[in-house]
């Protein structure tokens, strides 16, 4: 069964491939707590969501000691907890130019979420 999946994707990303399986993009399936890192198969990582959850995603800057070294963080964050930080190489250490976007699939007709743009705190780490 195909769950809704939250993640970051690159600007036109094929609409044919699912969130995570393709290149620059990360996926967090939030039936089954997995994540789809740039591939087609699951980690398993973190607590499946329920009806009611909310779900927060960000990308974060890591500080770097060499700017060519740059890092980023993608966040998911479930009802207030960090549930995953996965570390994702920025366009300065590949030499191109990736902005990632965050996105939102859903597999079948009637599956619905709720989209709230309010900021919600996550903890520094």
């Amino acid at each position: 069964m195909f769950t809704p999946v939250v993640g970051f994707v690159p600007e036109n990303y094929p609409k044919h491939i699912q969130l995570g399986f393709g290149r620059n993009s990360i996926g967090y399936s939030l039936c089954y707590g997995g994540l789809y890192f740039e591939h087609d198969s699951v980690k398993d990582f973190g607590p499946k969501c329920n009806v009611g959850d909310r779900i927060h995603c960000e990308i974060r800057k890591q500080e770097a000691l060499k700017p060519y070294n740059t890092e980023l963080n993608a966040f998911f964050v479930r009802n207030g907890e960090v549930v995953l930080k996965q570390k994702i190489y920025s366009a300065i250490s590949t030499g191109t130019n990736v902005q990632r976007y965050p996105a939102i699939e859903l597999h079948y007709p009637g599956q619905k979420v709720k989209v709230v743009t309010d900021h919600m705190d996550i903890p520094r780490s």
